[in-house]
């Protein structure tokens, strides 16, 4: 999960979490473990890459229809961008 933030965090930390889930906004809580910070060049903002740890069914639910939903529409813009392209 990418969390911006005012401020970094060291790498490996653990979190607790709590965010409305896409689509139903029915909020969960659960673990995360940084894996990765990018501080911005131009700001004091830096980019936080989450990794879940025991994530609750809800959730897991709810990321692979997030991603299942974003596969279709990737699908569909890749076949029209190649119905453009044909002569």
């Amino acid at each position: 999960m990418l969390v911006i933030s005012a401020r970094a965090l060291e790498i490996g930390v653990v979190v607790q979490m709590s965010f409305a889930l896409p689509g139903n906004g029915v909020i969960v809580q659960t673990n995360a473990v940084l894996r990765w910070v990018r501080i911005a060049q131009t700001s004091q903002r830096a980019a936080l890459g989450f990794e879940f740890q025991v994530p609750p069914l809800a959730l897991r639910n709810a990321v692979e229809i997030y991603v299942t939903q974003r596969e279709s529409l990737s699908d569909i813009n890749d076949s029209s961008a190649g119905l453009q392209a044909r002569p």
